[in-house]
């Protein structure tokens, strides 16, 4: 945890649980930049523990210990475990150790993709709701839909969304499947187990789907 290092919502990096971590763990996933837009405003920063501000570009390598904030920009992460991470403007990404072991955390509208080079790979979070495998042939659009609902489109096979109790036990919410929105409604005043319901679920429409691929899947928007 850091007391200088702040979300955008103004609430204090790295406390997604509750649980006493002890001793060092690191990942030995890498995560680089590959891509940054050259919008107009505001640009994608990345700011460390200790406060200072470093502007993305491409080629950076992201490691834990800072917050990433793509502002105005979009911004392509690809981790060597062969999973690639298209965050588009005023979202988020860092690599926190959290219960689950030193995994991503994201927010904003984040299209995780990939094929993953082991079998099984540390699942991510996102950052106000819930941890997703991230496995062979993922393909996860997320957003945040209001300050307790967020939204998941699943593109392609079936994703596992679950959570810790406050034991460290996991349990799963639902599955994200292909071509489905979920949308996950959070009440952070309830115990971990009855924090999260699943308010909708339903088949995604043509025009959402040709909107998902046109602008997060298409390549010419992310090079």
């Amino acid at each position: 945890m850091s007391l200088l290092l702040k979300y955008k919502d103004k609430t204090e990096f790295n406390t997604h649980d509750q649980h006493k971590k002890l001793g060092h763990q690191s990942s030995n996933v890498s995560y680089v930049v590959t891509f940054v837009s050259n919008n107009n405003g505001k640009e994608a920063i990345f700011t460390d523990l200790s406060g200072v501000v470093h502007k993305l570009r491409s080629g950076m390598a992201i490691s834990e210990g800072g917050l990433l904030e793509t502002n105005n920009q979009r911004l392509e992460i690809r981790a060597s475990s062969g999973i690639t991470f298209r965050l588009d403007k005023n979202s988020e990404f860092s690599i926190e150790r959290t219960i689950a072991g030193v995994v991503p955390v994201y927010y904003g509208k984040v299209y995780i993709f990939g094929t993953s080079n082991n079998e099984f790979v540390d699942g991510g979070k996102y950052r106000t709701s819930c941890y997703n495998d991230i496995k062979p042939g993922i393909n996860l659009l997320i957003m945040n839909v209001s300050d307790d609902v967020d939204a998941y489109y699943g593109l392609d096979e079936e994703t596992v969304i679950y959570e810790y109790d406050e034991s460290g036990k996991k349990f799963p919410l639902f599955i994200s499947g292909e071509l489905i929105v979920t949308e996950l409604k959070k009440d952070k005043n309830t115990p971990m187990r009855n924090r999260y319901s699943v308010i909708k679920q339903r088949e995604m429409t043509n025009l959402e789907i040709n909107k998902i691929y046109s602008y997060f899947v298409n390549p010419v928007n992310w090079r």
